[in-house]
């Protein structure tokens, strides 16, 4: 006889597992009849005229064409007199000048007499330099004529060319151009010619490096002083030694390199301003002046505006 048994409820059944679809297979699926929904009709939007173009702007107008240049009106001049020049004569130290009108046709510079006199200048002489007008073709100029002075008359000049006996100011320092000592042939004829018991000159070793070379004879109130050698086709005339073939580094008034000596291959010999602050002078007889001219008589510095 077989035992009824209870359920038990806390014992799980067997159940299968849901079937799975496989992948390749098709679901069918279930599709509703679409709903017909009212559509309004399409509302046709009218495209917006476009905006006509800007009109071209005007070209500007061509410039008018300028007008010819004015001419400019020229200053009064006299037609019937000389023009009239205006000598300088600069305070000392300075570039500022009192100025003289030179209205006669010769004007005199002195110590002592002339149409100006400078009696405080002990270098000047009493009728020292002249200022003559005088008429060439027409035209005017102006000559500076020294009067026989005892200290000369002296020009500023950039370059000027060096012959024998030629006096210069190299600021305030005064020298004479020597084309050329004794030749060294001179020199051994002198000493072969002379016996054992005949005393010949003496000359410095200077003379005798130097010989057949122009000198510089540096010149004093009591006389002749140094004498420079130009041993160097091209040598420099200063204050600095380290510069300077000829140095003469005791004078202020002098630039480190104030000019320069020069002997071209004709062997002429030229002095140079290096553009200094002081200046080269030449001392002149009687030179015809440019528009700007400068001019040293003793201590005092002159310059003679030409119109």
């Amino acid at each position: 006889m077989r035992r009824k048994t209870s359920p038990n409820p806390n014992r799980q059944t067997h159940q299968e597992p849901p079937a799975l679809v496989a992948a390749d297979e098709r679901v069918e699926t279930v599709t509703r009849p679409t709903r017909k929904t009212h559509q309004e009709p399409p509302v046709e939007i009218k495209a917006e005229p476009s905006p006509a173009p800007a009109p071209p702007k005007p070209s500007p107008p061509e410039p008018a064409p300028a007008p010819a240049a004015a001419v400019e009106t020229a200053p009064f001049r006299p037609v019937r007199r000389p023009p009239m020049a205006v000598l300088q004569i600069f305070d000392d130290g300075r570039k500022s000048a009192e100025l003289v009108r030179l209205r006669q046709a010769k004007f005199v510079i002195g110590r002592t007499d002339g149409d100006l006199v400078l009696g405080n200048d002990p270098l000047l002489s009493g009728r020292h330099a002249e200022l003559e007008r005088v008429c060439r073709a027409g035209c005017y100029s102006w000559v500076l004529r020294d009067l026989n002075s005892r200290n000369g008359t002296f020009v500023r000049v950039k370059g000027m060319a060096l012959k024998e006996e030629t006096e210069i100011l190299i600021s305030r320092n005064r020298f004479r151009f020597a084309a050329a000592g004794p030749s060294q042939e001179e020199i051994d004829a002198e000493e072969s010619s002379a016996n054992v018991r005949q005393t010949i000159n003496w000359r410095p070793p200077s003379v005798l490096l130097a010989a057949n070379r122009p000198l510089l004879v540096e010149l004093l109130h009591s006389g002749e002083g140094r004498k420079f050698s130009l041993r160097d086709d091209c040598q420099f005339i200063g204050r600095d030694p380290r510069q300077c073939r000829i140095a003469l580094p005791e004078d202020e008034t002098l630039d480190l390199r104030h000019a320069k000596a020069v002997c071209d291959a004709q062997g002429r010999w030229q002095l140079e301003d290096c553009d200094s602050v002081n200046g080269v002078w030449l001392r002149v007889r009687e030179i015809a002046l440019a528009a700007q001219s400068s001019f040293l008589l003793g201590e005092q510095v002159f310059a003679l505006a030409i119109p």
